[in-house]
């Protein structure tokens, strides 16, 4: 694992409603995954995760109302800081799989396509 940035943003869409984006710095880019339950997994949960639209690097500091578009709604940046993370690419814009280490507790981000299509992930707490 290296130090990779994480961008935790609570999102009060006026469509999609309230959920956490969560961000990883890769590339030059933000990968980025909407979390519907607005919250990082508990011990032995799994929670649903969307791949969403890869963000530039600047949207990691964003914390104010989105007044158009898709997305439109109240922002309110939780977190952007550097943790021990790996992000596992595949071919084309989707990961694969991503571990990190979050406030002293260690997560895995991963492609869960079984679901409900290719961009539906699970995100787990690991022990």
């Amino acid at each position: 694992m290296s130090k990779t940035k994480i961008v935790i943003q609570e999102h009060n869409a006026v469509k999609a409603g309230l959920h956490w984006d969560l961000r990883f710095e890769h590339k030059g880019v933000l990968k980025s995954w909407a979390i519907p339950k607005a919250r990082l997994p508990k011990a032995k949960e799994q929670l649903l995760a969307m791949q969403v639209t890869d963000h530039p690097l600047s949207w990691g500091n964003f914390d104010g109302t989105i007044k158009e578009g898709y997305g439109k709604g109240t922002v309110k940046l939780l977190a952007n800081t550097m943790v021990e993370a790996e992000v596992t690419d595949t071919e084309g814009p989707k990961v694969r799989k991503v571990t990190f280490k979050y406030a002293g507790n260690n997560y895995k981000l991963f492609h869960a396509p079984f679901l409900k299509g290719k961009g539906t992930y699970l995100i787990k707490k690991q022990s």
